[in-house]
């Protein structure tokens, strides 16, 4: 099957943010629909999606879309939804659970309340605590619709919108388009789903179990295929816990052993990336031997050596303790060394102030104690040269943006508890 344009971005966009998503994003099936007010997946792991609304958006929004949908089926929220709430609420409280943890939407998503990482049920729990009880006409019975084509407690007949108080079940709208539902960036999100043009419900089956009148594929894997690829998402995704990435409770309620995995030294995982931005950043030169290549009867250059420029930022607002802080920078120069990497050091409460790429362990000693904290400014800083990576050591006790300052890759090494942003690669240190 050819894979539309638009499609293919979301994908790429979607596995540069959460590559442990692979098998799940791969076993998704996509089909344009005119249907469809925005993007929607059903129970079998189809995606509907809006060639209007998906242009509407920006290429890594629409990765984030794509990583949204995919974990409706991933977290089997058709199946938990009670037979007694209404798919609508149901829907909000699933939203609630996945935007928790995927960032970078489209404004007007529903957010996380009253706290981020909390399970669908738990969400429900809240939304239900703030909810006036309905009139006994207004609960949705077998047969009546959830506001774009579905009944409350099996699938019925597409189409069909919810009855109003007083009013009995409304008439049914034309089959041609969702009611009201006009995808598009002039539309008004509402609370509900991952992005809401304006007819109360834009669920896909996979959030609610409710058949769209969109949803016209059939399944395309069977029980025990789905069962493989969530459980190959979770082994990949607790791959990424051992290396250094801090999932929230919920995710790691979801899959399942990962606490007790054994973790990758950080130091590792901080060596890797600092030699992947060092790739191909060495000048050659016909002056050394190819080490690599000796056994060759061809003669091969070998590399200059040139050191691959680092700025690393380093929070000294005093919030950290001076022990943290001077074993994460002692690790940090031995890797930057075997990595061949020359590494400036900045540092930074409010103001950042470069020390160079000529100091020691012992200097930073001297340096150590502050008073607020920003560290985006020593990141801008820090990447305000010609640098190919950001390294940024901070205990995250401070504000971060919702996207990165800066274009360059970084990495943030969290020595405390704070919360790090979600534009950066983490490296826990323990």
């Amino acid at each position: 099957m050819r894979i539309d344009p638009l499609i293919d971005t979301a994908i790429t966009e979607a596995l540069a943010a959460e590559d442990y998503m692979a098998a799940g994003i791969f076993s998704m099936r996509f089909f344009e629909s005119e249907l469809v007010p925005t993007i929607g997946i059903d129970k079998h792991w189809n995606v509907y999606w809006s060639r209007r609304f998906m242009e509407s958006v920006t290429p890594s929004e629409t990765g984030a879309l794509l990583r949204h949908e995919a974990w409706h089926p991933m977290k089997l929220h058709s199946e938990r939804r009670p037979d007694n709430v209404h798919p609508y609420l149901w829907n909000v409280a699933a939203d609630m659970d996945i935007n928790s943890h995927v960032h970078g939407l489209p404004a007007g998503c529903v957010v996380p309340d009253p706290k981020p990482g909390m399970m669908a049920e738990e969400y429900l729990a809240e939304i239900l605590k703030k909810q006036p009880p309905p009139p006994p006409q207004a609960q949705p019975q077998p047969g009546d619709g959830d506001g774009d084509g579905g009944g409350a407690g099996s699938p019925a007949q597409a189409g069909t919108a919810p009855p109003k108080p007083g009013k009995g079940k409304s008439k049914q709208p034309s089959p041609q388009a969702p009611p009201q539902a006009q995808p598009g960036p002039q539309a008004q999100p509402q609370p509900g789903d991952v992005y809401n043009p304006g007819n109360g419900q834009q669920s896909g089956s996979g959030s609610d179990g409710i058949q769209k009148i969109w949803e016209t594929h059939g399944a395309h894997l069977s029980d025990k295929e789905k069962e493989e690829v969530i459980e190959a998402v979770k082994q990949a995704m607790r791959q990424s816990v051992s290396c250094g990435n801090e999932p929230s409770q919920s995710m790691r309620d979801w899959m399942g052993s990962a606490p007790q995995l054994k973790k990758i030294p950080w130091q590792g995982i901080l060596a890797s990336r600092m030699r992947q931005a060092a790739n191909g950043k060495d000048r050659r030169t016909w002056l050394k031997p190819n080490e690599d290549m000796q056994a060759s009867s061809v003669i091969f250059p070998g590399y200059a050596g040139s050191k691959t420029p680092v700025g690393m930022v380093i929070d000294v607002s005093g919030s950290i303790s001076d022990e943290q802080l001077l074993i994460a920078i002692s690790e940090v120069a031995k890797v930057a060394r075997a990595a061949n990497c020359a590494v400036e050091l900045v540092t930074c409460d409010v103001e950042p102030i470069s020390h160079g790429t000529k100091w020691n362990v012992a200097s930073v000693k001297e340096i150590i104690g502050g008073g607020g904290t920003d560290m985006e400014a020593g990141i801008v800083f820090a990447a305000r040269k010609d640098v190919e990576l950001v390294i940024c050591v901070t205990d995250c006790e401070c504000h971060w943006s919702e996207h990165s300052p800066i274009r360059k890759p970084t990495i943030i090494l969290n020595v405390g508890s704070g919360t790090p942003p979600a534009w950066a690669q983490h490296i826990k240190v323990e």
